[in-house]
């Protein structure tokens, strides 16, 4: 059985989408805004984590690396699928 590790971090979200549809990511699968997914420098690849805003919750996969450091700097701590934003934002 997997360990569980409650870890939690706050900052900004952002998300990235259909420009890169089928792009390799970091864990080398093709980019799919469609599926749960994000991409995060403090999680390994394929650690599931919940990301809440405001009374929503989803769960994604960490499956790449980002957000770019300097935005990393800045406060944003993970970059989302397209899919996964939408369940925070409808």
């Amino acid at each position: 059985m997997p360990a569980r590790v409650r870890a939690q971090r706050i900052g900004y979200a952002s998300f990235y989408g259909e420009e890169l549809r089928d792009r390799p990511m970091a864990n080398g699968e093709p980019f799919d805004p469609d599926q749960l997914t994000a991409a995060s420098w403090f999680y390994p690849f394929d650690t599931q984590i919940r990301v809440k805003h405001k009374n929503r919750a989803v769960t994604v996969r960490i499956t790449d690396r980002g957000p770019a450091f300097h935005l990393v700097r800045q406060g944003r701590i993970i970059d989302l699928s397209a899919a996964a934003f939408r369940q925070l934002a409808d």
